[in-house]
Formats: structure tokens, C-alpha cells, sequence
């Protein structure tokens, strides 16, 4: 139930939405779903299309908007206009989420936990290179949910190689092998102008024993990006922080 809003019959915004029973979710199937701003988008206008976009839903029987807005640092402009108007419409905040995230061009330091991985990673020879192969990095990633915490990934491998066909320079897999040549760890990434974010992240448990993740971050955080995301860690709406 996306929505689309026109200015002067131009194409001014976007809103990725679902629709479930009488409520409009910006978007279940996102991490992040709030309008979609052109460079032209002004405040004033931005507060006149929640106001008519208000009206447009209770006009056909919804009442309740669940509204996740976009972090900053995804914007290729300063934009965050829709948070002012949610305040102007009385939103009341339901739910806080954290994510870990790096400036690149201002990197911090890694704790000595991390460079003792990075070592265990290159005493072993840990080859880190990007890779096609998705199947093998889907194997490691559902066998490890499955083992640590009793889950599936989010995709279905067949969801992600059609992702991965459909938008080929924003989705990368990056991987670290054994000198054996066998997989033993595997970071997933989606790829923005603004912004590096890891989308899985898993390892074999001889991945995790040798620093395989250490050693395939270190060489992302070489990337050309403003910013890394490592992801939310929270979960029941932000009341649990996974430490």
C-alpha cells in the first residue's frame, strides 16, 4: 500500500507502506520506511502532505499509522523534515531502536579484544575477498541463527539471489577463507551512496575461534563510504538491548 504524492503533478515523495487491517505500517518488510524527500521538498510542504495524507486515510477507514523513520545518515541531504511533522501531528513514540555505526572518515580505535582477533586471523592466514557464493554463505548463516538463537534469516536464499540480481552493485558478499579454501565466515552487505550496512553477519565456529569477522571487517572499513552500519541491536520495540 505504498503511496505516491504528486506536487504540480510532479512526483514529489514516496511512502513505502503496508496496509494490515485498519493501520498503515511504513513498512513491516523494512528496517527503515519513512518518506522518500526530493532536493526540492520544503518543510512547509512536508507538513501540508501529512496533513493531507491524514485526511486521504481517514477517508477510507484508517485510523493508526506506525511510522519508522529513516536515520539520517541513509539521507544524501540533511532531512528530517518528517519527524518535525509528526511532532505537529501529535505522533506519540512507541518504540526506540539503537544502531551501531561508524563514521569512516573519523574511524575509532579498536579495543584490544579486536586486535587480538585480528592477529589470531593472520597467524592463520585468513584469505578475505568478495564472493559469489551465496548458497555456501547461507548454509553458515542458517546453521548459525539455528544454533545460537533457534531462527531462520529474515530471506529465503532464493529472496536474496533475486535481491542480489535485481540490484547487483548495492548488495556484496564479502567472505574470509581457511587456507584450505573452505568458507568459515561471511558479512552480507547493502550498499547505499551515504552508507555501508551489514545485513548478516555470521561465521562457522572455526570462523569465530580465528577472527574471520575481525578480518573481513578491517578490510570493509577500507571502503570508500561515510559511514558503516553495523545494524539495530535491540528487539521487543527497543525495550531489549542486546549487549
Amino acid at each position: 500500500h505504498s503511496l505516491m504524492f504528486y506536487l504540480k503533478k510532479k512526483l514529489y515523495a514516496l511512502l513505502p507502506a503496508n496496509l494490515d487491517d485498519c493501520t498503515l505500517y511504513t513498512h513491516q518488510g523494512l528496517t527503515y520506511g519513512g518518506v522518500i524527500m526530493s532536493e526540492q521538498c520544503t518543510t512547509e510542504n512536508i507538513l501540508n502532505l501529512f496533513c493531507e495524507m491524514n485526511e486521504w486515510l481517514k477517508e477510507r477507514g484508517i485510523h493508526t499509522v506506525v511510522y519508522k523513520a529513516i536515520p539520517h545518515i541513509y539521507s544524501i541531504q540533511p532531512s528530517e523534515e518528517d519527524l518535525y511533522a509528526l511532532f505537529r501531528c501529535g505522533a506519540q513514540l512507541k518504540a526506540r531502536g539503537i544502531s551501531t555505526c561508524i563514521d569512516l572518515h573519523n574511524p575509532l580505535k579498536w579495543r584490544q579484544n579486536r586486535r587480538t582477533a585480528l592477529n589470531k586471523a593472520k597467524d592463520k592466514y585468513i584469505i578475505v575477498e568478495k564472493s559469489d557464493q551465496l548458497e555456501t554463505f547461507w548454509q553458515i548463516l542458517e546453521n548459525n541463527l539455528a544454533k545460537v538463537h533457534g531462527i531462520q534469516p529474515v530471506h529465503r536464499i532464493d529472496e536474496m539471489r533475486l535481491l542480489k540480481s535485481r540490484f547487483p552493485e548495492n548488495i556484496e558478499l564479502w567472505t574470509a577463507r581457511n587456507l584450505e579454501g573452505s568458507m568459515i565466515a561471511g558479512i552480507l552487505l547493502y550498499i547505499t551512496k551515504n552508507v555501508i550496512h551489514s545485513q548478516y553477519i555470521s561465521a562457522t565456529d572455526e570462523g569465530k575461534a580465528n577472527g574471520a569477522i575481525d578480518a573481513i571487517i578491517q578490510e570493509l572499513l577500507k571502503k570508500d563510504s561515510p559511514y558503516f552500519d553495523f545494524g539495530i541491536s535491540t528487539e521487543q520495540n527497543g525495550n531489549y538491548l542486546n549487549s
